[in-house]
């Protein structure tokens, strides 16, 4: 039997596996004087053996044997190797090549991350590293039969046949072999040069955006960089080239990308296996033939000099090289400026943007089109602004959303603390670049060793959970925030102090910004679950200190940061307003009278919550503001801060006192007011105007609708190209300042729109031609789905002609095809536009046809789209799906109602069945403590009792019985609607009563405990309880 059949077991204890490891590197390396380091029980820094190749005199190379004590033959994991990694980078002489080893069976996850380590270590100037199993130990022993000879005497007989067994090794185990052999010494055997990439697959951006290593088959994915054009024509005239970039600008992808076009054109593509090789032969076969050497800078300059000038028309050679720095670059070289390939990347990612969102979606799956996702848009605009595209690429992957491994990983090779200081830094610093140094004192009050620091930032760098040896950022400041939340949950309490001394710290520093701070201490507030929140790590007295500091703040920056970190500090301090308003109230006052340009949103953000938290105190504020100062910063027709000063004073206008209100409005000057309204700037936000128009129209309406009557015409072109995202901008002036679109049902009677107010609308609905809207909304984008539906819903409120053409003219066809991807998903949005559509009469039958077409593509039908369209409500219960009548716990009664009476007489059979799912939800309902909006059930009530008696035996033996008593009496009594109804409105508590009534009449003669509560009921409220006769009737059938 050949030794490497036998299966032999490793040596019985680690101190024997040791000396056998001892043994075997002194063969390898050559070096008799090789030897243990240090005694068991001794400080080993990662490193069991060390000696000196003689290939390499001068080199020290260690190797770690891993499995001690109780561990021994366990397997290792890849945070134990990085541990030990750790270890060894502070072994003295420094390690010119380092090898962990284990006597588990070989792994090859761990080689595999071994070797991408190694890589990136090398690529950086370190020391190579490899990893491997017993597998490979017996491999390394059979090339040393002496060494078999001495640990295994029992095999000497059939040593001759090991170097023939060698031959059947796979190419992983050459491979590891080679990498820990030192340069210039020939193996027995040698594994092939060059290795030949194909391309007969392709993926998706997936595996980039999850920070996988690519190969040939993601070159598709990734569109063309420039520097290929300029590659491949230096190849067709010198046929060399050499590409340089630093580490994770895209060299392996541009040098793939050159290899895929060759290899479309006929070629021949190899990749030289180990860019190392002490000799440089050009690959055998048939020409013509690309040979590619990735991380050529490990390739001695001058085999790489001679092979380039071996080159001929049908034998090529790229190099690619990676630069430690954009100027560190080899003679010739085309360098990848990695803003620019960021920039490339993502134009090709737009110019398909519903293939991105799928791809992206598909990893972060709060990429979306429904209401509450992000926005693919939104997304790549944020990826866009990275300096590097494996940075773009964690950002568009939402690689944040990953770290929970991340911080994992971080804890188990005891960097974890190291990383919460940069991530803490960085938003305390509003994503500033820091050293090694500059996160000195963050360290410090962490108690981290200094000589601990430099192979903790190099672990991180190497994970890419850092940036760069002198970039300690995260790759984008939302992994900062979700990392260092994980990295609290992981802590002990002592860990946790460890980095709330950290935030303590960052608090105390006057260097860091008030809005980098004001954005740690949000961020931290939300951090872990109630009632774990860890607030209480930081040090209230600092905060005070804080507070000081804050209304010192006089320039616009630092006053703006301020402002909302003062806001934020409610979250930290009892008694939030007094502290830190006390003896700063003329502070306050003058801050908010000047309205320094770009703090105005902030400031009145900032007395909105002291009016929330004491009313009173913030009209005594505000009534310390010079109402004429104020009044002049909207009159100094300035349209950006005159937007702001509006927003400012209307957030507060519940805190003004008549007096100040008086004096303030005396002095706007109502001509300088005009000409900043009706010269609204291009590039400014409508919602500034619509702030200040709504302040003007509050304090002096007749004056604030001249001023709507001159923004309307000094805006209309805006509103015709862009005419959902601008209506959106202008829509509360159009809800609160002419009282139209009043969706809740805030201003009805005397608080209704004026015939002022309702002509105005009128002449801002003329702005849109109804053809160029139809077309418009054939095209909506998701995101502009909601501002069609108010757009089209406020038209129809004020011209029904306008409203029926504009809505005739929509090609219906066109529209289908937009939403194509929301039937499946269908959010609240789209529903609204089509239902606000459907009142036209042109719509209807587009419409329906729409819901049918598309009804297979529907799991659940919504209740608003089946009273649409009660035909795919039939066909959608017929093939046994549902009809969604609640979703999320809510019952949607008047729509379920609507729905249910065009089907009742018709297809009574099938009530039961579409009502069952939702019986539970129902019941719930019906039996809350609490009833407001009461009047809702009763429709469907009446219709489930007639039609679908089994429905509403089921919804009534479901309810909560001292839940249905508390209600009802609520309702009964009027107490509920007293709360929710406006003021004055009596229908509410009219309506809520004749529900509970109802209820009560229905259920008395029942025998179970709703039957008792109902009879209860009676006795107590014995007029009250009795409803209206004309509700007790059934419905009567609709004559043909």
């Amino acid at each position: 039997m050949e030794f490497l059949d036998q299966q032999i077991h490793p040596p019985k204890s680690w101190d024997k596996f040791e000396e056998l490891s001892r043994a075997l590197f002194s063969a390898i390396w050559k070096d008799p004087c090789a030897c243990r380091h240090g005694r068991t029980g001794q400080k080993q820094y990662g490193v069991d053996v060390h000696g000196c190749p003689a290939s390499v005199p001068g080199k020290t190379y260690g190797v770690q044997c891993k499995g001690k004590d109780q561990h021994y033959g366990k397997p290792a994991t890849t945070a134990e190797f990085d541990t030990e990694l750790l270890k060894a980078e502070k072994f003295t002489p420094s390690l010119g090549h380092w090898t962990f080893t284990t006597t588990h069976p070989d792994d090859a996850v761990l080689q595999a991350h071994a070797r991408a380590v190694s890589e990136a270590r090398v690529a950086g100037g370190k020391f190579p590293v490899a990893a491997f199993g017993w597998g490979t130990f017996q491999a390394l022993l059979a090339q040393h039969p002496e060494v078999i000879e001495q640990f295994y005497p029992e095999l000497g007989a059939q040593l001759p046949t090991l170097i023939r067994k060698l031959t059947a090794l796979p190419d992983q185990l050459r491979a590891v072999i080679e990498s820990i052999t030192p340069h210039g010494q020939v193996l027995a055997l040698k594994a092939p040069d060059w290795v030949e990439e194909r391309f007969e697959t392709a993926r998706d951006l997936g595996p980039a955006l999850l920070g996988r290593p690519l190969g040939p088959a993601d070159v598709s994915a990734c569109p063309e960089l420039p520097q290929v054009e300029r590659l491949w024509r230096e190849l067709e005239v010198g046929y060399s080239a050499r590409l340089g970039a630093t580490a994770g600008a895209g060299k392996s992808v541009c040098a793939l990308q050159v290899a895929k076009r060759a290899h479309d054109r006929g070629w021949r593509v190899v990749r030289l296996r180990d860019p190392a090789a002490p000799t440089l032969d050009f690959a055998a076969g048939d020409p013509p033939t690309l040979h590619i050497i990735d991380d050529a800078h490990l390739t001695d300059p001058a085999l790489l000099q001679r092979a380039e000038q071996r080159c001929s028309p049908t034998c090529w050679l790229l190099s690619a090289h990676t630069l430690a720095d954009d100027k560190a670059a080899p003679s010739g070289t085309i360098r990848i400026n990695p803003e620019q390939a960021v920039a490339v990347i993502a134009a090709g990612l737009r110019s398909d943007m519903d293939a991105t969102r799928r791809v992206v979606q598909r990893i972060d799956d709060r990429i979306g089109l429904s209401v509450g996702s992000e926005w693919i848009e939104d997304r790549l605009d944020e990826a866009e602004k990275a300096e590097r595209p494996w940075q773009f690429c964690f950002i568009l992957g939402g690689g944040w959303r990953r770290a929970r491994q991340s911080a994992e990983d971080a804890k188990a090779s005891s960097t974890d603390l190291v990383l919460a200081a940069a991530a803490i830094r960085q938003l305390a610093s509003r994503d500033a670049r820091a050293t090694l140094a500059e996160l000195g004192s963050l360290l410090d009050a962490a108690e981290i060793a200094p000589e601990d620091r430099p192979a903790a930032i190099d672990w991180l760098v190497r994970q890419r959970l850092l940036l760069g040896a002198d970039d300690l950022r995260c790759p984008h400041q939302r992994l900062s925030v979700v990392l260092i939340a994980r990295i609290l949950e992981g802590q002990d309490e002592a860990g946790r102090k460890r980095i709330g001394a950290m935030v303590n710290h960052v608090i105390t520093g006057s260097t860091f910004p008030l809005a980098g701070l004001s954005l740690l201490l949000t961020e931290w507030r939300m951090m872990g679950e109630w009632p774990t929140r860890w607030t209480y790590l930081i040090d209230r007295p600092l905060l005070m200190a804080l507070v000081e500091r804050c209304w010192r703040a006089e320039e616009v920056v630092d006053r703006r940061g301020a402002a909302w970190l003062l806001s934020e500090l409610q979250s930290y301090l009892n008694d939030w307003v007094t502290k830190v308003t006390t003896g700063h109230e003329d502070t306050a006052a003058r801050w908010f009278d000047e309205c320094l340009p770009g703090t105005g949103y902030a400031v009145g953000h900032l007395f909105g919550q002291f009016g929330m938290k004491d009313p009173a105190l913030t009209t005594a504020l505000i009534d310390r503001a010079d109402p004429l100062k104020a009044a002049a910063a909207i009159s100094r027709r300035d349209s950006a801060l005159a937007g702001e000063a509006g927003g400012m004073i209307y957030s507060c206008m519940g805190y003004r006192s008549e007096d100040w209100t008086r004096r303030f409005s005396a002095a706007v000057d109502r001509p300088a007011c005009l000409a900043t309204i009706s010269g609204w700037p291009s590039d400014q936000y409508l919602s500034g105007a619509d702030e200040l128009l709504r302040l003007m129209i509050w304090d002096d309406r007749e004056f604030g609708l001249d001023l709507v009557e001159a923004f309307v015409p000094a805006i209309a072109e805006r509103l015709r190209a862009q005419p959902f995202r601008e209506f959106h901008e202008v829509h509360d002036v159009v809800w609160h300042g002419l009282r139209l679109t009043d969706s809740l049902g805030l201003y009805r009677g005397a608080k209704g729109p004026t015939a002022r107010m309702g002509a105005i609308g009128k002449r801002l609905a003329a702005v849109w031609a109804p053809a160029d809207l139809a077309k418009q909304v054939a095209f909506v984008s998701p995101r502009q789905v909601q501002p069609a539906g108010w757009l089209l819903m406020f038209i129809g409120e004020v011209s029904r002609r306008q409203f029926n053409e504009t809505v005739a003219l929509i090609d219906w066809d066109q529209l289908d095809r937009t939403l194509r991807e929301s039937w499946a998903r269908m959010n609240h949005d789209t529903e609204v536009l089509l239902h606000i559509c459907f009142s036209a009469a042109a719509a209807k039958a587009p419409i329906q046809a729409m819901i049918l077409r598309n009804l297979d593509k529907t799991k659940a039908l919504s209740v608003r789209l089946a009273m649409l369209a009660p035909d795919a409500a039939v066909a959608q219960l017929k093939a046994r799906r549902q009809v969604a009548l609640s979703s999320h716990d809510h019952f949607s009664w008047r729509m379920s109602a609507a729905l249910l009476a065009q089907l009742a007489e018709a297809h009574a059979d099938l009530l039961d069945a579409m009502i069952a799912p939702h019986v539970a939800i129902a019941a719930k309902q019906l039996s809350r403590k609490t009833q407001p909006f009461f009047g809702e059930p009763l429709p469907f009530l009446r219709i489930v009792w007639q039609f679908a008696p089994i429905s509403f035996e089921r919804i009534l033996a479901a309810m909560d019985p001292a839940g249905a008593e508390a209600g009802w009496t609520a309702a009964l009594r009027g107490e509920d609607a007293a709360q929710h109804a406006p003021t004055g409105d009596r229908k509410q508590k009219v309506a809520d009563r004749q529900t509970a009534a109802w209820l009560v009449e229905r259920t008395l003669a029942r025998s179970d405990a709703i039957g008792e509560v109902a009879r209860r009921l009676r006795r107590r409220l014995p007029r009250g309880s009795i409803p209206p006769s004309t509700l007790l009737e059934v419905f009567k059938a609709k004559k043909n």
